[in-house]
């Protein structure tokens, strides 16, 4: 089945480009010698670890691909790398890796809505303190950093394809694929998913344990899709148990791909270390490592160069490191003047990866940095009822959010526009096949009504409040 793999994610020839590297290109020799290596680190005064695995054929100055691999939780990662057969492989595709490990034995943080937990120390902050290291001291093609992990190292490669997505150039979750929102990724990330649908720790149809698993797997393939504003999409059957989802012409070739195995349970295909009894079947029909290699090589990603913006990760770093002044960041090495311009700060984030922050573009004569148009809760208010839909006329009025926590939060529809309790506004529109849709920080968010709720596809529910005589909403539902 591995022809028939190829075939069908079809693939390109093996060789990847050796540029752009990264600051380790610049080494004659390797600051890693080929083998796997135990790492220690200290990332915000905490003692950290990661393996390392530099490929026997590594070539110092010539750039190496970089995989990021996240164990789930209560798995070493050497209990990872024995799961997915990840050593040889990377052996025999000439590729390095980094094996991820949480402070604590339930693993690395993330949870609801793919977010950081409060108890758990940053662990986006410990993979650039690891991506720092690494990139210094070995070449490291810095267009092929990716991500794939197994269960709750799946989620939190979803959480870095947002919060680290100017490094991280496609992801390969194992049974734990999730949209975080908000989403914060500036551009299209490449995704190829695997899933099980007889996975009893995290349902294929979601609703499983509420603390981190509510949306289903299609539910958060196709939030991907909006926000790679994919085109088209088609279905496949590959083989007896193992059918293809796969949403194409994409922004930036940035596909969203998911292999749904039936009957498979909460494992990593093609690998012979689980008990059945225990997480459910494991295919032989196709194996993980051979479909997500295919796929990046298949999808290739070049850094281009992007500003940052308000309400932008790397934009709220280089506000506040300007505020702060360059004295306060020695790292810096005295590249940063107090004279430097916002580029200048950006370029530094960047190059350091002390920020998910891009390489900014080159300024324009009559260019504002930063700036961008907003929407104020003003806008819409002249004569924009007309371009509204009747059915998002009649949702005018106030509504309740009945979850986390059932009436907390109140939002207010008016002139085709949701104005949201925490301050954004943002058009709702009628799609034209019954739904309804917004946009919020790069995410798209669909509902329907039901009973007269508006059911949201991440299982929020609103429920609209009665109005007072004069049209007002009541205070008392």
């Amino acid at each position: 089945f591995r022809l028939a793999t190829v075939a069908w994610l079809c693939a390109v020839s093996v060789g990847e480009d050796p540029a752009p590297g990264g600051a380790g290109c610049s080494r004659s020799d390797a600051g890693y010698v080929p083998g796997l290596h135990h790492v220690n680190l200290r990332v915000q005064n905490i003692e950290r670890q990661f393996l390392l695995f530099v490929p026997s054929q590594y070539v110092p100055k010539t750039g190496v691909p970089l995989w990021l691999l996240a164990p789930g939780a209560y798995e070493t990662p050497r209990r990872f790398l024995h799961v997915s057969g990840m050593l040889p492989f990377a052996e025999q595709k000439t590729f390095a890796f980094v094996v991820l490990q949480g402070t604590k034995v339930e693993g690395l943080n993330v949870g609801l809505h793919g977010q950081a937990v409060p108890y758990l120390p940053d662990d986006v902050e410990y993979t650039r303190a690891i991506l720092r290291d690494v990139s210094q001291k070995l070449c490291v093609n810095m267009n092929r950093i990716r991500c794939t992990g197994y269960s709750r190292g799946a989620r939190f490669c979803s959480r870095l394809a947002s919060e680290l997505s100017n490094f991280v150039k496609g992801i390969a979750p194992i049974a734990g694929l999730r949209f975080p929102y908000p989403n914060n990724a500036t551009h299209p990330m490449p995704i190829v998913a695997i899933h099980g649908t007889q996975d009893e720790i995290n349902p294929y149809w979601g609703r499983g344990d509420p603390s981190y698993w509510n949306m289903s797997v299609p539910d958060a393939v196709n939030r991907w899709r909006d926000m790679n504003k994919c085109k088209f999409n088609k279905w496949e059957r590959k083989t007896k148990h193992v059918v293809l989802y796969e949403h194409f012409d994409c922004k930036d070739d940035a596909s969203v791909v998911l292999v749904m195995v039936e009957g498979d349970g909460h494992t990593w295909p093609g690998s012979k270390a689980f008990v059945e009894s225990q997480f459910g079947g494991t295919t032989g029909e196709v194996n993980a490592n051979e479909i997500m290699f295919t796929f990046f090589m298949r999808h290739p990603v070049k850094s281009t160069c992007h500003t940052a913006k308000p309400g932008e990760l790397c934009y709220t770093a280089v506000q506040r490191a300007m505020q702060e002044g360059p004295a306060a960041h020695p790292e810096w090495g005295g590249r940063i003047a107090p004279s430097s311009s916002f580029e200048d700060y950006q370029r530094e984030f960047h190059l350091g990866i002390w920020a998910d922050c891009a390489l900014p573009c080159p300024p324009e004569p009559a260019a504002i940095s930063g700036a961008e148009t907003t929407l104020s809760p003003q806008s819409g208010k002249s004569g924009a009822t007309s371009n509204v839909s009747p059915r998002v006329q009649a949702l005018e009025g106030t509504w309740m959010r009945k979850s986390q926590p059932p009436g907390k939060f109140r939002e207010k529809i008016k002139d085709g526009h949701i104005h949201w309790d925490v301050g954004p506004v943002t058009e709702i529109t009628d799609d034209g096949t019954g739904n309804f849709t917004t946009q919020w920080q790069g995410s798209t968010y669909h509902a329907h009504l039901v009973n007269g709720n508006l059911i949201w596809d991440d299982g929020d529910i609103w429920a609209p409040l009665p109005k007072n005589n004069d049209g007002s909403a009541s205070l008392f539902a």
